[in-house]
């Protein structure tokens, strides 16, 4: 019967289900662990790219691609508020452990146009913007002359612009919008 018991212990006396457990728990602390540090540093980097990109985070005349360029380590992106001529995205970055500490979410918001092409970025929060705060950046840059939705630079270059009215392959009908969705 000694000998049995033998078989079953490594030299240093842990059994081998005690060292599966101890592995299978190991495992999942590193798992949480690469998710919360994921979701701590691309909000991190993400905030300071976008602080340095905007001025008390209103955007001056930036394409909402350069803003989404500015997000790190691939956050999920999810509309939060539509109206006609805005659409409010959400970018987040999973956490585990943030609701379970009661710590604040890893999320931008930010609000861009919707009826421009290409769509441009007017402002970001770290809580969902308010109407009050959204009409208080759209004065703002209103007041200051560098968002006008008629005169917004076009993303083409102009010495390859197909949609130039004497461009060849130019085509007159338009095109349906795009449906987002929400998952």
């Amino acid at each position: 019967m000694s000998e049995n018991r033998a078989a079953e212990t490594t030299p240093a006396g842990v059994s081998p289900l005690r060292r599966k457990i101890s592995a299978a728990v190991l495992l999942t602390l590193i798992v949480v662990l690469l998710i919360e540090v994921r979701a701590g540093a691309g909000h991190s980097l993400s905030g300071s790219a976008l602080q340095a990109a905007s001025e008390d985070g209103v955007f001056e005349r930036k394409l909402l691609s350069d803003v989404e360029a500015m997000l790190r380590i691939a956050p999920e992106k999810a509309v939060v508020r539509e109206s006609l001529d805005e659409i409010e995205y959400r970018y987040s970055w999973f956490s585990l452990l943030r609701p379970l500490l009661q710590r604040p979410q890893a999320e931008f918001f930010v609000v861009a146009t919707r009826n421009a092409d290409p769509p441009y970025a007017l402002l970001y929060n770290t809580e969902a913007p308010s109407q009050q705060s959204i009409e208080a950046g759209r004065r703002r840059l209103d007041s200051i002359g560098k968002f006008d939705m008629e005169n917004a630079p076009d993303a083409t270059d102009e010495s390859d612009a197909p949609d130039a009215p004497d461009a060849p392959g130019k085509s007159d009908t338009p095109t349906a919008p795009v449906e987002t969705s929400i998952d």
